[in-house]
């Protein structure tokens, strides 16, 4: 009678409370829904989304750069200028395609410039970044997909003055060379200049003095035509690089206008041995060369626009000794040329695939050269040749 009751009792309650179980059922399931929520939202922060400013003075490309250095892997690397730089990264910026002669192009800040010799006598201390883009790069600056793409990115203030003396002796004596070259160096944010001054002499080298043994001995009481002989001329170097550069706009963001000159001058003097009157005879030649550039980088709505032209005047001037006392002969020769080329880069339209990059480009190369000699009957040579 007793367990009657309690069973009656209980079942009494659960009747009296019927949502109880149903709410305690209920709870259950509710308590799922949160957390299959909270996952969705995990699922969500899971992702890791990255946003950054592109580099000043990086490539806009799709290629992801081959190699790249910062300011202390080149420091790593050991070189003194620019050209021992890219020689050491030689493996990186060399290029197998096509019948191209591998030379890497050059850009500065992402910006094309108008040759080498404006950046040429930079340190490398200079250098923030240098990247190596694959030769699709290339293309977009108007050139032929045949080479790599070294772009420097400089260091937005840098001032530098470097001296550079060397000397030269052989082992064995006879002769003696030595050089010295200047460079002072000003970087200012978009605003760059730079001034190289160089010097060079070498003494001459006979072949008396290396023991070279002549076809037809001297007679006695005769000169020794190997007294007047040289192996290695008389010769003496001087050169001067100039380099200016500025941006466009508010800080530079409008553009880069950049000019630059060279001027060089080689003489030297050698000895050809001795004539039948016992005279020496001498051959003297003097070089000179001077070149001149000038550079424009600016925006066209969302068109890049970039325009280069170098001009280039040459002049070679020789005089040879002749036999037997009677004057001398004069070789005469001038070059000019000139180099131009305009490029617009930018996205006409855009395709279901993304937008399409176009490259506009467009130059007009030109040179000149005339040539006369005293020694030969011909007239004068001149040659003209244009393309464009």
């Amino acid at each position: 009678m007793t367990r009657s009751t309690t069973s009656l009792a209980v079942l009494a309650a659960l009747l009296a409370f019927p949502g109880t179980g149903i709410a305690q059922t209920q709870s259950v399931g509710t308590a799922e829904a949160p957390a299959a929520a909270q996952d969705d939202v995990l699922d969500e922060k899971g992702q890791i989304v990255v946003i950054a400013t592109r580099l000043k003075g990086q490539v806009d490309a799709a290629q992801a750069p081959v190699a790249t250095y910062d300011e202390n892997e080149i420091a790593a690397l050991g070189a003194g200028s620019i050209t021992d730089l890219l020689a050491k990264v030689g493996a990186q910026t060399g290029s197998g395609r096509g019948r191209g002669d591998g030379q890497p192009v050059i850009l500065v800040n992402g910006q094309r410039i108008t040759n080498f010799r404006e950046m040429r006598n930079f340190p490398p201390e200079a250098i923030k970044r240098m990247e190596v883009l694959p030769e699709e790069v290339a293309l977009r600056y108007g050139y032929p997909a045949d080479a790599r793409v070294i772009n420097f990115i400089l260091k937005d203030n840098f001032r530098s003055r470097s001296l550079e003396a060397k000397l030269g002796v052989p082992t064995r004596g006879g002769f003696s060379t030595w050089a010295l070259e200047g460079t002072l160096l000003k970087i200012q944010g978009p605003r760059r200049f730079s001034v190289t001054a160089s010097t060079d002499d070498t003494s001459p080298l006979t072949e008396s003095e290396r023991g070279v043994i002549q076809t037809t001995p001297p007679l006695a009481g005769r000169p020794n035509p190997a007294d007047y002989r040289t192996l290695i001329a008389d010769s003496r170097n001087f050169g001067l690089n100039l380099s200016w550069s500025t941006g466009l706009g508010k800080d530079g963001k409008g553009g880069q206008l950049s000019l630059n000159g060279n001027a060089t001058r080689a003489d030297s003097r050698s000895g050809s041995g001795l004539d039948a009157l016992d005279a020496p005879l001498q051959r003297v030649s003097h070089v000179t060369n001077i070149s001149g550039g000038a550079g424009l980088n600016t925006n066209f709505g969302q068109w890049q626009f970039s325009a280069t032209a170098d001009v280039t005047h040459g002049d070679t001037r020789t005089r040879i000794d002749r036999f037997g006392g009677t004057g001398f002969d004069t070789a005469i020769s001038n070059t000019e040329r000139l180099t131009s080329q305009v490029t617009l880069i930018g996205r006409p339209l855009r395709l279901p695939a993304g937008e399409v990059s176009a490259t506009i480009n467009g130059g007009y190369n030109w040179a000149n050269i005339t040539s006369r000699d005293t020694r030969s009957a011909a007239s004068a040579a001149d040659l003209t040749r244009g393309r464009v």
